[in-house]
């Protein structure tokens, strides 16, 4: 009881609103469909609906009458699909087709609720600045409506407030704990090595185990005289680089599902707290389960899709380090104190407002923007298309 009244205690009143109006039509078992649209507040829906890769206006879920799944979603009283504004139309087209062939005994109309206040922010308001705080939100908000300055539908350049703007000179970017769009490999390295050797303390090197699986090449194949400093060399996404330096306070983020229940999932950001030579002892720093230790340990991994003509087996941590990641990576943390670098613009929908959203505070964010000439610049790209907002009133 003391639980629900904590958790019934930090919501807004917008939120109950919308949680009672949504649990009325489960508990009355009424249906429906609702779009929720607002600040941000498992199963990848690619995943869970069986949306096909790449997709296209023609493409149909793979869900037909009689298999599991569609028997599952016919029992379904909630779903719920977040960061929906990110995703591709033809994705709810083909999700909608197949609802409409499986489930006949439901409406399938869609109703749209709002969420305004930027929960993130307001959550901080004894720490900060009220004003501070509600026109921080509203910029935030206006860019992500794409309202800022003049009002755009596709590409527009908006001014960055001067207080939000650092230079390469009197503030280094490195000092923040996370930094978002970065353009190039070399770029990332360098604030990372940056990054981990101002933290006091020796490090460890731990190096991955690499081979190719037999398996899928046969004994005489060319594939068993590649040599295992080649297959040291390679990296792809989604699999570990052969070198990890860790030290105590190093930033890490998961590359693999582990514990759903424990909140270690692909993309947690994790601190180290210590290291052995087989296992290593991190603390989360994002979501429900913030401050818990966990253990790390040693994995076999193969990329999901290979690009070479053979399969790499790689044994090393399912980690890398994450003082820096792409804006798209970031989604669901909340951090005190964020870095944003925009060496070149961002280039789709609602990508700036989404690295926006990482922050408690204004007095978190800096941001670094510069030409291709490394000349400081107070103004960046913003990318918003109004056909998203379509039928949406605020």
């Amino acid at each position: 009881m003391q639980k629900n009244a904590h958790a019934n205690a930090c919501i807004s009143d917008e939120q109950k609103t919308i949680y009672h109006k949504i649990m009325q039509a489960v508990n009355n078992n009424e249906g429906g469909m609702f779009f929720l649209y607002g600040f941000e507040e498992s199963r990848t829906a690619y995943s869970r609906f069986k949306i096909p890769v790449p997709i296209f206006e023609d493409s149909t879920s793979n869900i037909h009458q009689g298999i599991e799944l569609a028997e599952l979603l016919n029992q379904t009283s909630l779903i719920i699909w977040d960061e929906t504004p990110m995703v591709d139309k033809f994705c709810f087209q083909a999700l909608d087709q197949s609802l409409r062939d499986i489930i006949t005994n439901k409406s399938n109309s869609c109703e749209i609720l709002t969420l305004t206040k930027n929960m993130r922010l307001h959550s901080n308001l004894e720490s900060v600045d009220q004003q501070e705080t509600a026109t921080f939100a509203k910029w935030i908000l206006d860019i992500g409506d794409g309202i800022i300055g003049d009002e755009n539908d596709g590409y527009a350049t908006i001014q960055v407030p001067a207080h939000l703007l650092i230079t390469q000179y009197d503030d280094p970017i490195s000092n923040y704990l996370i930094t978002y769009l970065i353009d190039t490999c070399s770029v990332k390295n360098i604030i990372i090595e940056i990054a981990i050797f101002q933290i006091i303390g020796d490090h460890m090197e731990y190096l991955s185990s690499d081979s190719v699986d037999k398996s899928e090449a046969s004994e005489d194949s060319y594939f068993q005289s590649i040599t295992t400093e080649f297959l040291n060399s390679l990296n792809t996404s989604g699999l570990p680089t052969h070198s990890i330096k860790l030290n105590i306070g190093s930033l890490i983020m998961l590359l693999r599902n582990l514990d759903q229940n424990q909140g270690l999932c692909n993309g947690t950001i994790l601190v180290v707290t210590k290291m052995a030579k087989y296992v290593i002892a991190v603390e989360i720093i994002s979501g429900k389960n913030i401050d818990l230790t966990v253990y790390i340990p040693r994995m076999s991994m193969t990329p999901s899709q290979s690009p070479w003509p053979f399969k790499l087996l790689k044994t090393q941590f399912p980690i890398m380090l994450s003082y820096a990641m792409t804006i798209n990576k970031s989604q669901g943390p909340l951090l005190s104190m964020i870095g944003l670098y925009l060496p070149k613009p961002v280039f789709t929908h609602g990508q700036l407002y989404v690295a926006l959203l990482r922050v408690n505070s204004a007095k978190g964010l800096k941001i670094l923007i510069h030409d291709d000439e490394q000349k400081s610049m107070n103004s960046t790209t913003n990318v918003v298309f109004k056909e998203v907002f379509k039928n949406i009133k605020r």
